[in-house]
């Protein structure tokens, strides 16, 4: 122990040691003050993103309630009405035969108006 003493007295006795010494304790403040920062706009960061996501998320709810009230009030027999009927092809039908009694016909309009 006494050859211990021995060998750092002269260290303790150099003014710089007592400087490095006294400077110690506020290093270690300030690294612990850096990493609190750095872990503080990590979270700050990770609020962001999730403020976001909420807000998508609850776009994207609203989109799908608008969705469910619009599947809600469509029609229920829109199939038998609308489709097996072909009401929508009249137009193309329509314009078809008018192509068909004109000079201008050709073969693959007439073989579009059998299909339909």
């Amino acid at each position: 122990m006494k050859q211990l003493q021995k060998t750092l007295k002269p260290f303790f006795t150099h003014p710089l040691a007592w400087i490095v010494a006294g400077l110690f304790p506020c290093m270690v403040v300030f690294v612990y003050h850096l990493s609190a920062e750095k872990k503080l706009k990590e979270l700050e960061q990770q609020a962001f993103f999730l403020q976001k996501k909420h807000l998508v998320m609850k776009d994207r709810q609203d989109k799908e309630k608008n969705l469910l009230a619009q599947l809600k009030m469509a029609n229920g027999d829109y199939v038998e009405k609308e489709l097996e009927n072909l009401q929508f092809l009249s137009a193309e039908i329509q314009k078809l035969q008018a192509r068909l009694y004109s000079e201008t016909s050709d073969e693959l309009q007439t073989k579009r108006l059998d299909f339909v």
